[in-house]
């Protein structure tokens, strides 16, 4: 995140916002995945669950920014570790009620884990990249180089695992018919 931070606004106010980032970095997961289970319920007709699941997260997110905000062993890091915890605790509520309204099951493997490894190991690789990068070409052009190759790696190992293939690009492919 620093060298993102840095190549985006320069080093101002970098050794602050880049710690910051991290910690909300996994509040992404969290709320795409609440996103896709809060979509899913409006489609079955239950438009009042995600408005309490996120009700529920957002009174959570101002409660606990407000305890952590002023508690100085905390500080500012309060309001990201506050957003983390609010979209996952609304994430759960979520996926409880798709599970007992919708009587489905998730494919957990398929949907949310197999794309963590592919972005872990994405990470792996791209890490080393960008060391290797670093010692023949300047930061920024190693630095955009890396998150292009990143993008590409990811691809390719979803591709490979499984995560998606054209019989999954197929059957989505049946729900954005815009003919």
């Amino acid at each position: 995140s620093k060298e993102i931070l840095t190549l985006l606004y320069g080093n101002v106010g970098i050794e602050d916002g880049a710690p910051l980032l991290c910690l909300l970095a996994p509040g992404i997961f969290f709320m795409s995945a609440l996103l896709i289970v809060n979509s899913m319920l409006e489609a079955y007709g239950m438009v009042k669950i995600p408005v309490i699941s996120m009700l529920v997260g957002c009174a959570l997110k101002t409660l606990i920014s407000y305890v952590l905000l002023s508690n100085p062993d905390f500080g500012i890091s309060g309001a990201p570790i506050g957003t983390v915890i609010s979209y996952t605790v609304a994430l759960l509520i979520s996926v409880g009620a798709a599970i007992r309204k919708c009587d489905m099951s998730i494919p957990i493997v398929r949907s949310y884990i197999l794309p963590h490894v592919n972005a872990a190991l994405a990470l792996v690789v791209t890490h080393l990249l960008y060391k290797y990068l670093l010692s023949v070409a300047n930061g920024t052009v190693a630095l955009i180089s890396v998150i292009l190759a990143t993008a590409v790696i990811y691809a390719v190992l979803s591709l490979v695992s499984g995560v998606f293939g054209k019989k999954k690009l197929l059957e989505m492919s049946k729900y954005t018919n815009f003919a």
